[in-house]
């Protein structure tokens, strides 16, 4: 069911004339059309190898039939098996948390060179597999979720979830350059790489030196980015800078770090501008050293940035044709206090020099061949994140999203366009976390988790606060012009809030029900929202 909410591959009908399976087989896709289903305001992918129905009086209506397919179907629920339990191949009914982990699964199993030969696997991508050519079924697998909405984004997650639990390589190995076309081609992103952009950071001192100019400020901090530079690295290399699939692997990584970078203006530069900086590599020859590690302080987030130790009784050296040099004091506080600051003896430190100088390390592919601390080479683990997993969690501010519409309504699009800073600065999250704190929801609500970033908030414009302020205004008249309510009114209503790396749904009693917003359509579902970089529902549903 990747790609469609509800499915029947075969249907079965017997009659005493050919009226009769006709009019059967319209019954049967209304009633299937209009019956709830468990598991579907979380997303869960529920696949049934058969289900019976018994006698069926065609001259029932849809929605006198609609229960009896909904009791089948829970029936069945209650012995589904989940999709990774050794019983899954054998069993009628498989379960999957959402379409992404479905299509993970499938594209892990082609990757680990077992034949996806199971039952339910043609079920899901709607369309025969290609069982003896894994490309080809790795390139089926992300047709299907490039179909859904947001496709781009899910493909990035599926991707990045991959690279987590290090099964990447076997898929990449797998693609071809045709496969890179047609996913540039799904990113909006052109085959031709860009000539220049101008968004890498460039300085004179370091273009003099024949360094390669660094990453944009407010990405070379994004260490979700960061966890992708092995992977980025290597198939730079192994690829070559010109393969559409490396400027797609590119995008896929910023994607993965910020779902709603997707919109901006100059995603092609920047996927440039990484491939550049990753496929630069030199060797820095350095005296060899015995690594004190008492005397080591945890290194900058970012792989292309060394800090070197002062040793013990030496003064910092500095280098004028660098355009920074930083002493790094040894640490003053009680590690007992910070127990997570504390030296760490458990790594092989590779020799530094005597220089205390944060300079640009240009990467390299093998991980012995630049002089870097382990934990820039690839972050221990990754960021923390909305699981795949869709728990509701209660919230205060279940109408929190309900302006969404009206941040539409006001340009956000055309001013995205205009402004790519708000683009890097993930603006409209930044404006609904804004408003949440206007309006006092709590640090721990289930509403600010599933908006919560891991990443450490970028670098800002220097009138950031005005321009949240002037877009709250504006958010404001526009609700009370068009819905009658304040802000207060309209967010603060209780609910429950799912989400994961690409949805967010919003549940909510149905007896609360605002006709005001539905009037002006606040409620209604947005959908794929590509400058929020998810997937947003509202439902209403009774309370038990």
């Amino acid at each position: 069911m990747v790609g469609a909410l509800r499915r029947i591959d075969r249907l079965y009908l017997t009659a005493a004339a050919e009226e009769g399976v006709s009019r059967g087989r319209l019954l049967v896709e209304d009633a299937f059309r209009i019956a709830s289903f468990p598991g579907e305001a979380e997303h869960r992918v529920l696949v049934i190898r058969r289900i019976t129905l018994g006698t069926v009086d065609p001259d029932r209506s849809p929605a006198a039939l609609a229960p009896l397919i909904e009791e089948a179907v829970r029936s069945a629920a209650t012995r589904a098996v989940s999709f990774d339990d050794p019983a899954a191949p054998t069993a009628d009914v498989v379960t999957f948390p959402n379409a992404l982990a479905a299509a993970g699964a499938f594209v892990e199993r082609v990757a680990s060179r077992h034949t996806p030969v199971e039952w339910y696997w043609e079920s899901l991508l709607e369309r025969p597999i290609p069982v003896a050519e894994p490309g080809a079924c790795i390139r089926i697998a992300l047709d299907r979720l490039l179909e859904l909405p947001g496709g781009a984004v899910h493909v990035a997650a599926v991707v990045n979830v991959l690279r987590i639990r290090g099964t990447v390589d076997r898929v990449l190995d797998l693609l071809e350059p045709g496969h890179g076309e047609r996913l540039l081609a799904a990113y909006n992103l052109s085959v031709t790489p860009p000539a220049h952009g101008p968004v890498a950071v460039r300085d004179e001192k370091l273009l003099a030196s024949g360094a390669q100019p660094a990453l944009p400020r407010w990405l070379a901090a994004t260490s979700a980015l960061q966890c992708w530079y092995t992977t980025l690295a290597t198939w730079t290399v192994r690829w070559g800078e010109a393969d559409p699939r490396t400027r797609w692997l590119a995008a896929a990584a910023l994607l993965s770090a910020q779902p709603s970078l997707v919109t901006h203006p100059q995603l092609s530069t920047l996927s440039q501008t990484i491939v550049n900086v990753v496929q630069h590599r030199e060797t820095p020859t350095r005296p060899a050293r015995t690594y004190d590690s008492a005397r080591w302080r945890p290194p900058p987030s970012s792989p292309f940035l060394v800090v070197e130790p002062i040793p013990e009784g030496e003064k910092a050296a500095t280098d004028e044709s660098l355009p920074t040099s930083v002493a790094v004091p040894p640490p003053t506080m009680d590690v007992s206090e910070h127990p997570e600051r504390a030296p760490r003896t458990d790594l092989a430190i590779p020799p530094r020099s005597t220089a205390a100088i944060e300079r640009v390390a240009p990467p390299s592919v093998s991980p012995d061949t630049v002089d870097v601390p382990l934990d820039m080479k690839e972050a221990s683990s990754d960021p923390t994140g909305p699981s795949w997993e869709s728990e509701f969690r209660p919230t205060t501010a279940g109408g929190l999203l309900f302006v969404l519409p009206l941040l539409s309504r006001l340009g956000i699009v055309a001013a995205l366009v205009e402004n790519s800073v708000l683009v890097e600065a993930d603006f409209a999250r930044r404006f609904l976390l804004f408003l949440a704190d206007r309006v006092r929801v709590p640090d721990t609500d289930g509403m600010r988790q599933a908006l919560a970033s891991s990443e450490l908030d970028a670098a800002t414009p220097d009138d950031w606060a005005q321009t949240l302020a002037t877009w709250l205004t504006r958010v404001r008249r526009l609700a009370h012009r068009t819905a009658g309510v304040g802000l207060r009114a309209l967010v603060m209503r209780p609910g429950q809030v799912a989400a994961t790396r690409t949805h967010i749904d919003v549940l909510l009693p149905l007896a609360d029900l605002d006709i005001r917003l539905r009037r002006v359509g606040l409620d209604i579902d947005p959908g794929w929202v590509p400058w929020l970089g998810r997937v947003v529902s509202f439902r209403y549903e009774g309370e038990a």
